[in-house]
Parts: structure tokens; sequence; C-alpha cells
């Protein structure tokens, strides 16, 4: 690690601590906001889970702000603070939210969910590093109510009980590493701690499964970052409690999961967005530190794309335990490395008896990047059948894959191009979660769910639909720098219909060309097949013939196409976008000119700064 990024890395740390001091600060006067009956009941009678789980994770925050600064000060005022929070998140009925309980059955309150488990987790891991610090009576309390509503409420089930036991997600990670780390901490039963943690050895390798065996997460980056804080948090404690014997994070397959986080980062802070995911997600500098640690080859993105206190409204106590603690430990190791190493320099420098110049120490790192300069970066995930390409401040990214992914979109051949932080032709990622949003039946209708949502074509009028069986026929690629797909597989399209997209970024180039083309096997010569280009953006464009501009702040993006037939249209559609706010969104159509069932479209997109 070169200093430069060493000293970024001590300044996000230095900032994290000041925001949350700043927290307490303001947190000192203020009552923690009420979970009532009308607010939990909203997600039933509307499908909003919004405005109950602001007020939720309002909660939280008061939690993990008191417990973090107790950590560090242990003053006698913000710990008592600190009990009453506690004692207050014991008096809540339950601690799961309202999307994911039926209160139709009984016991319903004890519900183990994402959020439970995570409450459970952060308060015995309060109790284990300020146990000595609270009174005797609301450590009782507190881990009566953690045995209570997660523990017992786990274990007094028969094996395969609870969904997350049967999920290769995140889900598996949060919930079963939760589980394993309250037990550890805060159940004085070694017997029903053992118990807990056979079973959880038995299901937690399903969140491993989930992942491809190149190491994608296929949910997205935010969905790696929130299933790895718990998988890594558990991993440790289990390794320290096994003095050894168990170590979660060995494995070719882990190391390609702890370097997948690297390679969706775009530059300009830009992340790729396929499925559920974020444009511009923000990662944990706490995990990243770990990994980095950990597993070779591991790198750290630009630290100003981590995360600070108040950029998760979950607040999460274990991700913020991990960017203080985690973090310091990285802070120490390097500072530690690079005196040795100055000492080894200088030790060398003596040596040489004047003979010489002292050699000046270089950061393997800068090295790198400076013998990368004016190169393409292009990474292929295969088994994820995703292609990403890195161009100085040009990032690009494309797809395969199929239409039953986790957090599943219709969006086989999406693409998106983005330059200097600037995404000009966006995958749009995640929505507003809403009961709708998670229905079968009506998730297809949401712009972000849907093909008309992503930049892929319409074929014979129709978009992709959903399920397994609609996929890429087939995905190649070669390091020259171009990938393709066949995929009229997605559009439910027989054998007679082929549909191929490339995408290729040359080395030479700033920018993307995508070839899509269109062949209906035994069509009669005069015969034409209904074909349709469909472009993403959320940058208004301006039309210029076949030429289409797309004006950043930064930099224009230039559009050229060949093969169309007619006008180009542009369709305005409104996002809700995943915090419940409406953005614009401009889809580009234009029809492919087909004849005797072929039909080619060439798309040519240049970046030029301003």
């Amino acid at each position: 690690m070169d200093r430069h990024t060493l000293e970024a890395i001590k300044a996000h740390h230095a900032r994290f601590v000041a925001d949350v001091e700043k927290e307490v600060r303001f947190l000192k006067d203020k009552e923690m906001p009420e979970l009532t009956e009308e607010l939990f009941a909203l997600y039933e009678q509307t499908g909003n889970r919004l405005i109950y789980e602001e007020k939720y994770f309002e909660r939280r925050k008061f939690f993990v702000a008191y417990s973090l600064y107790c950590c560090w000060h242990r003053s006698r005022r913000e710990l008592e603070r600190l009990e009453a929070i506690l004692l207050e998140l014991c008096r809540e009925t339950t601690w799961a939210l309202p999307a994911h309980v039926d209160r139709s059955t009984e016991g319903w309150e004890n519900t183990v969910d994402l959020f439970a488990a995570e409450t459970a987790q952060g308060l015995a891991h309060v109790l284990h590093l300020l146990g000595d610090s609270l009174h005797s009576e609301t450590v009782r309390r507190v881990k009566e109510e953690i045995l209570r509503r997660v523990l017992r409420s786990y274990i007094d089930t028969p094996y395969g009980f609870w969904r997350f036991e049967n999920m290769e997600n995140n889900w598996a990670a949060v919930c079963l590493g939760c589980l394993g780390s309250a037990a550890l901490y805060a159940c004085d039963d070694a017997a029903l701690t053992e118990q807990i943690l056979a079973r959880i050895e038995v299901y937690l390798p399903k969140y491993l499964a989930g992942m491809c065996e190149d190491g994608t997460c296929p949910e997205g980056v935010s969905y790696f970052t929130y299933g790895m804080v718990f998988y890594t948090g558990y991993a440790r404690q289990l390794f320290s409690h096994t003095e050894g014997q168990i170590d979660l994070m060995a494995g070719e397959k882990m190391e390609k999961i702890a370097r997948f986080q690297q390679a969706v980062y775009l530059p300009g802070g830009v992340t790729v967005s396929f499925s559920d995911g974020s444009r511009r997600d923000a990662f944990r500098l706490g995990l990243t530190a770990y990994l980095y640690g950990r597993i070779p080859g591991v790198s750290i993105p630009d630290i100003g794309s981590a995360m600070h206190f108040h950029s998760d409204h979950c607040y999460r106590f274990l991700a913020n335990y991990q960017d203080d603690v985690w973090v310091r430990e990285l802070i120490e190791q390097e500072e530690a490395r690079q005196k040795e190493t100055e000492k080894n320099t200088s030790e060398a420098g003596a040596s040489l008896n004047g003979e010489g110049p002292v050699p000046e120490f270089k950061a393997s790192g800068k090295d790198f990047l400076s013998a990368q300069s004016g190169l393409m970066d292009f990474t292929v995930l295969p088994d994820a059948q995703w292609a990403i390409w890195k161009k100085d401040e040009v990032g690009i990214a494309f797809k395969g894959g199929h239409n039953d992914e986790p957090h599943n979109q219709n969006d086989v051949g999406s693409f998106l191009f983005a330059a200097d932080g600037e995404i000009f032709l966006t995958d749009l990622g995640s929505g507003e979660y809403t009961k709708d949003y998670f229905e079968p039946d009506r998730r297809y209708q949401i712009l972000c769910n849907r093909s008309f949502g992503h930049s892929v074509p319409i074929l014979q009028g129709r978009e992709q639909a959903a399920g397994n069986a609609y996929r890429a026929d087939s995905f190649t690629f070669d390091r020259a720098g171009w990938a393709e797909i066949s995929f009229s597989g997605a559009y439910g399209m027989g054998k007679e219909t082929r549909l191929t997209r490339r995408a290729e970024s040359p080395g030479t180039e700033k920018g993307l060309r995508i070839t899509d083309t269109l062949t209906v096997i035994d069509a009669l010569p005069s015969s034409e097949a209904s074909f349709e280009e469909n472009l993403v953006t959320q940058i208004r464009p301006r039309l210029e013939g076949s030429r289409i501009l797309l004006e950043g702040e930064k930099g224009d993006v230039s559009l050229t196409v060949e093969g169309l037939r007619g006008d180009v249209s542009v369709i305005e559609e409104v996002f809700r976008n995943h915090s419940g706010k409406d953005e614009p969104v401009w889809l580009i159509r234009f029809a492919v000119n087909t004849e005797g069932g072929r039909g080619t479209c060439r798309i040519r997109a240049e970046y030029r700064r301003k």
C-alpha cells in the first residue's frame, strides 16, 4: 500500500470517529422515535415499507452511535443513556420488519429475519465489549431477550424451518452469521451454543454456493457487502473460538469472492448495477481492510467511495464496528510495514558507504498504475457472464446471464457506459422495495425490472420474459477486448430465430461498439422481422438525425447508429429509485432495417471531455 492511500484511510477513519461523536452530541437531548401498531400495519395495508423502517433504523442509529462512543470513552453519562437504549430495544414488540413476518401465525413476534438477527448480534456484541461497565440487571435482561427472541426461536424448530436456511444469498450469511455470533457472545449455555453452531455449519455453505464459481455476487456489489460483513465477522469469531481449527475464509473460491468488489468499481466511483445493484455504491472500508490483509490480490477502491457513518441508513452495528476496529488494525499493520521498509532502505543505503545515492522507495501500487497507463483493463467473469472494461476515465459493463437470477431483472444483454463518474447509458439497478416489487405477477410491470428498462432490443414486439429458461444461449469472449452473446432465448424465441449482441471496446479508443444481428432462418426474401433497439439514459438526449448526443457535465457521449429504419424517438419515463424518490429516464427507440429475415444494427458510443 502506498503512503497516499494509507493517509487517505487514516483521514477517513478520523472522520468516522468525529461523525459518531458529533452524532452522540446531537442525540443527547433527543428521544428515540416510537414504533407503533399503525406504522407497522402500513405494509399490510398499502405495501409501503419505508415509513416504518425509517423509524426502526433511526432507533438503531441511537444504539450504534452510543455503543461505539462508549467503547471509546466509557463515560458514565453516556453509559447510562446506552443502557436506556438497550432496554428500549428490549421493549420492541418484534425485532423483525413488517415485510418479513406473517401475523396470522402464533409467535410471529419472534420471527428471525435479517434485522432481528442483526439486532441480536449487535446487542450481544455490545455486551461482550461493555458488559463490565453496565448494570448486571441490564445485562441479564438483554441476554434474556436475545435468547428468547432469536436463539431459542431459531433452535426450537426443525432443521430447514427458517427461510434463510434454504436460501443461497445474503440472507444465509446475515442471519446465520448473526446467530452464531450472538450465541458465542451472549449464550451462557455452552451446550446450546454448540447446538446452534452445529446447525449453522449445515446451512452456511449455501451462501458461498450462491456465488458464481468466478466469485461474482449475482445480486450486485451492495449485496456482496451486506453478506460478507456478517460472514467475515462470524468467520473471525469462529476461528478464534475453535483456536484456528475452523477457517471459513480459506479456499480458492473465497479468494475469488474477495476480489469481486474491486472488479465492479468503474472510474469515477460508478459501480456495476446489474440486478438490484446500485449505480454508485459505497464500500465498507472495514470489510475491505480485512480482505486486503487476508486475501492475496485484493485491492482497495478509491477511498472517496468508502462509506461514512451515515452512508448506510440501516446503521448496522457489526459493519460500523468493523469500520472502526478493522480499519485501525490495517492502519497499525501498514504503519509497521512502512517503518520496516524505511528501516531496510536506510540500512541498504548505509551499506553503500557513500558510493551512490540511497534508493528511493516507490510503492508497488503506484508503479503498477503507471505501467498500465494508456492500456485497457478488461475483466471477464465467465460464470456470471459479465464483461467489464476500464480505460482511464471510461468504464463499461455488459452481461449475458439469465432471467431467474437473485433479485432478478429481465436484463440479458444489458450494458452501461460511464465516464468521469457520469453514467451516460445506464442500468437503473434497484427500485423502491414495496410489496408489489416482490410479487412475481407485478414485479415485471416496474420499469427497472422489465426489459424495457434496460438497453436491450425489442424482438418481434416482445420484451424478455422472466424465468430460468429465458437466458443467453451462449457467451463467448476474447482477451482482445470483446464479448458476445446469443440471446433470442431470453425472448422465448425458437431455434429459427437467432439474435446476437457483440460488445467491444478497442484498447485504442475511449468508447464502446455494440453490434446486434438478427437472423430468422428460412424467412422469405421479402419478409421483415420486427426488431427495435431500446437504449436507456438519464441524460436528456439531443437528436441529430442518426446521431444522438448525451451531454454530461465533464464530457459528452456521441452515439452513432448504422442500420436504422425511420426516425429515432425518445420516450420519457419516471423511475422510482430505492429511496422512494422519482428520477427521470429517457428511452431511445428506433427500428432496425431488416430484409429477408436479417438485420444488423451497429451502435458506436464515443466519449469526449469538454
